[in-house]
């Protein structure tokens, strides 16, 4: 319940809204769950006083630790689903730079926090990788319910390089490149995109041996080792080093004819919905 509204409603310490969502919590006596992305922003002290208006409630704060390199792409994916129009190369540049820009390879400081606020003991990680099927884990595990087999526990629509790359570039013309991109129209256009691009892909590997990445391992292991369920020796990720596609950025002002039939359907979309 909640989700990114009562995140938002946290830090904006809206004390009246607190007290709302938090009667809905505390007047049932099922298990209540709580997930957004934007939890992992919260500062301590807004964690500090959503934790005082819960009292004595039992509160379990569950994290999935991801691997740094294999969730690059699909983080840059969900940023240009959401509007971005920074490439991937763009992307990953910053993540080398700032590496502490993105709560995904800054897991320490968000831990931190929630540690802060409801104890060490409150938090349990488990290993994202490990795990074939993270919802039904989740039911099972956390809630005691197994889901029936047919139950469809796939939530996020998830689309290859290509696809995010023509959403990019519709998001760059101010246009929904998310909503575009699921267009009967645009199957043609990502064919031919994908034809055109294979001259112009190439690939660059990140791995552990980086110092930023292996410090972030190294702290969860330091810090955190004791919330982490299951194996963790030697290392927390087995996948030690990933190896990324791109398409050059040439490629747009070579291939100006595919640019333009990507700029005309979006267009004839604005304009057809005014």
């Amino acid at each position: 319940m909640g989700q990114h509204a009562f995140a938002d409603t946290i830090l904006n310490s809206d004390q009246a809204g607190l007290r709302d969502l938090i009667s809905e919590l505390t007047n049932t006596d099922k298990i209540c769950v709580l997930s957004s992305e934007e939890f992992c922003y919260l500062p301590l002290n807004a964690l500090a006083e959503f934790k005082s208006f819960l009292h004595d409630t039992d509160v379990s704060i569950i994290y999935y630790a991801r691997n740094c390199l294999t969730t690059l792409h699909p983080w840059w994916q969900e940023q240009v689903k959401h509007g971005s129009s920074q490439t991937f190369l763009e992307f990953i540049l910053g993540c080398l730079a700032h590496p502490g820009s993105i709560h995904l390879l800054a897991p320490d400081a968000m831990l931190s926090n929630w540690a802060g606020a409801f104890g060490r003991d409150a938090i349990k990680i488990y290993l994202y990788d490990e795990i074939s099927d993270v919802a039904t884990q989740f039911s099972v595990d956390i809630l005691n319910f197994r889901p029936p087999q047919d139950h469809p526990t796939e939530t996020n629509i998830s689309y290859n390089y290509i696809a995010t790359e023509m959403m990019r570039f519709w998001n760059s013309l101010g246009t929904r490149g998310a909503e575009l991109i699921q267009l009967p129209m645009s199957h043609k256009l990502r064919i031919d995109i994908t034809e055109k691009s294979r001259s112009f892909s190439s690939k660059f590997s990140l791995s552990y041996r980086i110092p930023s990445f292996a410090l972030i391992e190294e702290t969860l292991l330091a810090r955190w080792r004791g919330q982490i369920v299951g194996a963790v020796e030697p290392h927390i990720f087995k996948t030690r080093e990933f190896s990324y596609p791109y398409v050059h950025p040439d490629f747009w002002l070579v291939n100006s004819d595919l640019a333009e039939r990507m700029r005309t359907l979006a267009f004839e979309e604005s304009v057809e919905h005014g």
